[in-house]
């Protein structure tokens, strides 16, 4: 089974076995109607969970996981990953692309030219910026002055150079 994670347990919440969960997600109204996750630790199977109940708490989500029901059996899941099927990810709009997604996309320039792999992806207020690396490193904005086309299917993306890139 294919998973990508959602978020991230980093603390016990309070003494009935809730955990604070730290998102990794940008929809985190999601938990709000998730019924089982995947808890994914380190070197382990993930286990299937059933979610009693959920609220957001100071930027965090608390999870209420069913069987976890005082705190020395919660702090168990402490740095577990909470994890969904990737064809449960939410629908996004036209010319958005999950992070994941892009990692390991060939870019090449307008003319063809391999300019290496997209390695990271950099959240910046303004635009992203696509870390891609080959034989050097280069920052590409993600923007469509630059961004000419993304082809997932073939793993690819096609950039528009500009000066200075």
């Amino acid at each position: 089974m294919n998973l990508v994670n959602i978020g991230k347990v980093v603390a016990t919440q309070g003494s009935k076995g809730e955990v604070k969960v730290a998102l990794l997600t940008d929809f985190p109204d999601r938990f709000r109607d998730l019924k089982r996750v995947y808890l994914v630790q380190k070197g382990k199977e993930p286990i299937t969970a059933e979610i009693e109940r959920t609220w957001h708490h100071k930027g965090f989500i608390i999870l209420k996981i069913k069987g976890y029901d005082d705190i020395g059996k919660a702090s168990e899941l402490k740095n577990s990953f909470i994890a969904i099927p990737k064809e449960e990810r939410m629908k996004l709009k036209r010319d958005e692309y999950y992070i994941d997604d892009l990692m390991g996309l060939e870019v090449e320039n307008e003319e063809g030219e391999g300019l290496g792999k997209i390695v990271d992806v950099i959240r910046n207020p303004g635009n992203d910026i696509y870390v891609v690396r080959n034989d050097k490193e280069l920052w590409i904005p993600a923007t469509k002055e630059i961004i000419k086309r993304i082809d997932l299917e073939n793993k690819k993306m096609i950039i528009h150079m500009m000066e200075g890139l």
